[in-house]
């Protein structure tokens, strides 16, 4: 514990060098050596690794796959009862909600070893024999990734695996953690202080848009489902990043939790302080079929009457209910207004003929960052113009602009899509699970 106590008090140290204007962009211009793990020409015995244990440094030189390999093993020989949960992450999750704490490869001895203090996003703090490290997930948003940076303050080092995060994410990422604990000694110190956490806490990726929201966020909560799923003491979502059910509709097994909204890196650090919480942080690939039916189930309890009413009386048609999904902006078919219509006139041409409802943007739910350059009103009026050249030969409605419900509702009715790639594959695939055709370049 003494050691701890010197690691500590040595990294509050090295926070409080940081705290004057401008501190925290130098480090990372030129007071940090920044070395990638899976890059060719790392060798375990750098210099820049002096005095750290050997077998750390010797997994890492394996590149991240085996370091991951290792990070599940190690999890599962502490807790076999974890195996079916699949990926990397929720793994990694799962345990820490069980430990209420997180386990993390010590640099130092190169042991596994427990940590309760989360020192915001994706951030956990371990010190030993005086020295201390930072052990992030940090990862581009498509990896269910285990840890891949470690920052050495001592050493003046940072450690990351560029397979899963390029350099130049790290240090955005590292300067708002570190600018956060600069700015906040106290709070650090409090979390350091304290030892082992009281209470975990599930937190949301903050997602960019809908798509990784539903890929991301909501395939992890579907790891909180089924025999033998642990919840959390209280769960965080993130601002503007509800795209359609609160989180307790979706599961209500959390409605007795305390639920946070946290958006800037200060909040997380002090949620964490607060409830002397450790920190877990959601994130999968795989949607299970029984998170797909809470949400599609959300969205038929929700559906407006109206819409919900047009849906089914369009689904009743004889023959096949064919999604067309609409797209302006980036990934847009050029010909769509035309070609849609020449496709569906050439399927309703087919013995029992076909029905037809259009997707596209919805109405009233901020669809995140990447959609904000994109015209709800013009894919309302594409939307109606394809529908007009639909319905001279057969059945066709629109939930262009309509309410998220009224979207998944139709996916969830139809037999088969045809769409460009992008968030719009969320709804129908992800989560209807339908078969379909991508529209696409040619490659």
């Amino acid at each position: 514990m003494v050691g701890r106590e010197a690691a500590a008090e040595g990294f509050l140290a090295w926070l409080g060098g940081l705290a004057a204007p401008g501190a925290v962009a130098a480090l990372l211009d030129h007071g940090l050596r920044f070395v990638d793990i899976d890059a060719p020409g790392f060798a375990p015995e750098d210099a820049a690794l002096a005095g750290l244990a050997p077998g750390f440094g010797a997994l890492l030189g394996q590149g991240y796959g085996a370091y991951a390999a290792a990070h599940r093993a190690a999890l599962l020989a502490r807790r076999p009862g974890l195996e079916p949960v699949p990926t990397g992450r929720m793994l990694d999750v799962a345990y820490t909600l069980a430990a209420r704490a997180k386990l993390v490869l010590c640099p130092f001895s190169g042991e596994w070893v427990e940590t309760g203090a989360s020192l915001g996003t994706e951030a956990y703090w371990h010190g030993v024999d005086g020295r201390a490290v930072l052990v992030c997930q940090f990862s581009e948003p498509i990896f269910p990734n285990f840890d891949t940076v470690w920052v050495l303050p001592d050493q003046g080092l940072v450690l990351f695996a560029s397979s899963q995060v390029p350099n130049h994410y790290v240090r955005y990422l590292l300067g708002e953690l570190l600018g956060s604990l600069a700015a906040a000694p106290g709070q650090a110190a409090t979390i350091l202080q304290r030892g082992a956490a009281a209470a975990t806490g599930l937190v949301e990726l903050n997602a960019p848009h809908f798509g990784h929201y539903v890929w991301n966020n909501v395939s992890a909560l579907g790891g909180l489902l089924g025999p033998g799923a642990l919840a959390p003491d209280f769960h965080v979502s993130r601002p503007g990043a509800c795209f359609f059910a609160p989180v307790t509709e979706l599961l209500p097994e959390l409605s007795r939790q305390p639920q946070f909204q946290v958006g800037l890196e200060p909040e997380m650090l002090a949620l964490a302080a607060e409830q002397q919480a450790v920190l877990a942080f959601g994130k999968d690939m795989e949607i299970s079929s029984a998170i797909a039916g809470r949400v599609l189930g959300w969205a038929t309890r929700t559906c407006p009457p109206a819409g919900l009413a047009m849906l089914r009386q369009l689904r009743a048609a004889p023959g096949p209910l064919v999604l067309l999904g609409l797209r302006l902006g980036n990934r847009a078919w050029l010909e769509q207004a035309e070609g849609l219509v020449a496709l569906a006139e050439a399927l309703a041409a087919r013995p029992g003929g076909a029905s037809f409802v259009l997707d596209g943007m919805v109405g009233g739910v901020p669809m995140g960052w990447t959609h904000q350059l994109m015209s709800l009103d013009a894919e309302m009026a594409l939307a109606a113009q394809v529908m007009a050249g639909i319905r001279r030969f057969a059945p066709c409605e629109s939930v262009v602009g309509a309410s998220m419900a009224e979207s998944l509702v139709a996916c969830d009715l139809c037999d088969i899509f045809v769409a460009p790639g992008g968030s719009g594959l969320a709804r129908y695939k992800w989560l209807a699970n339908k078969p379909g055709v991508l529209l696409s370049n040619r490659v």
